[in-house]
């Protein structure tokens, strides 16, 4: 049995969606979906997402009855022409890995790239998560000297809380370094919480100074787990984008789902949310090698109309090195510029899409459309965004 919450959300969705057809046709757009809201699939995609988001996390084991190695037959299946020529593809690897490709002749200081993917941790991988990397993979230059390994870590919807998904990681990462010596970690949304808090966990650990990833790729990385509502300044990007992007501002304060994904994790902690901490300091990351090693290949994208915006530029500052915020920009008064930000160095890249709505590249985006024509990562257009930045920043580091 459904709690009322699950009731509700589903009742009040065909209304919903109704409403947003009835406005498209009346007014040829939707007024509250700035990117999206001249495209009816996309506004109907975005109403239904934060719909999905919305539900009481348990009453989602009902939706969640597969595993990545399911996804992946599926994709086979729709994909098989893409996908026949991938070495080891959908290969199980331990309980909790599934790879999307392995090169066969692998070598030590071939990439390795572990991918956690999103969905608020009470969400299985979709097919949308996988055709978006396996058309990363198929756009990179020398993809030949890449390997990609899907995470398959435990759902809190089958009550499983933190730090199980974290354990599970650095059970396959250690694995995998037996006979890898460069793994990165590519994660977006509840994935990029665990990319981001990983190296703070291998601290934890007390791991040595060559076990941290060297390659971090963060996609609308969810970096502050259930903030209070209260603590959230009035013109943040939880407040001023609540009403136009994938994740509802109300979905993501409710308090009340804490429990079901932290269990008794504190949730002050830089392990399971990066940006919770106040004050914040460079010195929490820059005491980590994968943020201080001048080997270190970071990348970070989020969408200027995402709640999740500010953690991301946050980040961007304390962990990253770039430093996009005015000298009075704090957890009480935040300053945005609608420029769009991007940002390169020999170390670091970093995005901030114009319009960008949460984990766009996962979601609305769709390259593989750009693969089957033969297109190259250049003659991507603004469409995949997200995409052309990840290879590009992937055909640097491979």
């Amino acid at each position: 049995m459904f709690s009322s919450q699950t009731f509700k959300v589903l009742f009040l969705l065909p209304w919903q969606l109704l409403n947003v057809t009835l406005q498209y046709y009346a007014l040829g757009r939707v007024r509250r979906f700035r990117r999206y809201g001249k495209n009816l699939r996309g506004s109907l995609l975005t109403v239904a997402a934060r719909a999905v988001l919305s539900l009481n996390i348990r009453d989602c084991a009902v939706f969640n009855n597969k595993t990545v190695g399911t996804v992946l037959r599926e994709v086979a299946e729709a994909q098989l022409d893409l996908v026949k020529h991938l070495p080891n593809y959908g290969k199980r690897f331990l309980e909790k890995g599934y790879w999307l490709v392995e090169q066969p002749n692998r070598e030590p200081d071939d990439l390795v790239l572990i991918y956690c993917h999103g969905g608020g941790y009470f969400l299985q991988i979709n097919s949308i998560h996988i055709e978006t990397v396996l058309a990363v993979y198929c756009l990179l230059s020398n993809r030949s000297r890449i390997s990609i390994l899907i995470l398959d870590y435990s759902l809190a919807s089958h009550g499983h809380t933190f730090p199980t998904q974290m354990e599970e990681l650095y059970d396959l990462y250690y694995t995998v370094k037996k006979s890898c010596s460069r793994i990165g970690l590519l994660g977006d949304s509840a994935g990029g919480n665990l990319a981001a808090g990983f190296p703070q966990f291998l601290r934890l650990r007390s791991a040595s100074e060559k076990d941290y990833p060297l390659i971090l790729a963060l996609v609308s990385p969810w970096l502050l787990i259930f903030p209070d509502p209260d603590l959230l300044a009035r013109n943040s990007s939880y407040v001023a984008n609540a009403d136009g992007d994938l994740v509802a501002y109300l979905a993501m304060t409710d308090t009340s789902k804490r429990s079901f994904i932290l269990g008794k994790e504190d949730r002050f902690s830089l392990i399971w949310s990066p940006a919770t901490k106040v004050p914040a300091t460079t010195e929490d990351w820059k005491c980590l090698p994968t943020f201080s090693d001048p080997r270190r290949r970071l990348f970070l994208l989020a969408g200027e109309d995402e709640t999740l915006r500010d953690d991301a530029i946050w980040f961007a500052k304390y962990a990253m090195g770039i430093d996009w915020l005015p000298e009075n920009y704090s957890r009480d008064h935040k300053e945005y510029s609608n420029d769009e930000l991007e940002f390169k160095s020999e170390c670091a890249q970093a995005f901030i899409q114009r319009y960008g709505v949460h984990d766009e590249m996962m979601s609305f985006e769709r390259p593989l459309e750009y693969v089957r024509e033969g297109k190259s990562v250049e003659e991507l257009g603004d469409d995949c965004y997200g995409t052309k930045k990840l290879v590009e920043f992937l055909d640097t580091v491979i």
